[in-house]
């Protein structure tokens, strides 16, 4: 496996381990969602997947979808890639959720 020159930077800028999710001071009031549909025979790593997820600092909206505040879509790039799971794992950004009042009292956010 060959790494491109974005590849490179990206694996030099995450280290699963430590990886953590900027708060901005101002949220932008967008919403990101993770949405997965990962295959049996896949147990552990959807397990390890979403694991890492709660780390994060997602909270879990339904079964196989998280939902957090914050901007994140190279952070989830790189957990589904290191999980082999790229395939399985969609980001949506939302501009308004029908409960979204809850969600933001469990983030901090009013």
């Amino acid at each position: 496996m060959v790494l491109t020159e974005n590849g490179k930077t990206k694996a030099l800028q995450f280290n699963i381990e430590t990886m953590a999710i900027n708060k901005p001071e101002l949220w932008d009031k967008k919403w990101r969602m993770i949405l997965f549909d990962i295959p049996k025979g896949k147990d552990k790593e959807r397990e390890a997947f979403r694991a890492m997820l709660k780390r994060l600092g997602f909270m879990q909206y339904q079964k196989s979808a998280f939902i957090l505040p914050y901007e994140c879509k190279n952070e989830v790039e790189y957990v589904s890639e290191f999980f082999r799971l790229r395939p399985f794992v969609r980001l949506v950004e939302i501009h308004w959720l029908d409960d979204e009042l809850a969600f933001k009292e469990k983030f901090g956010l009013v």
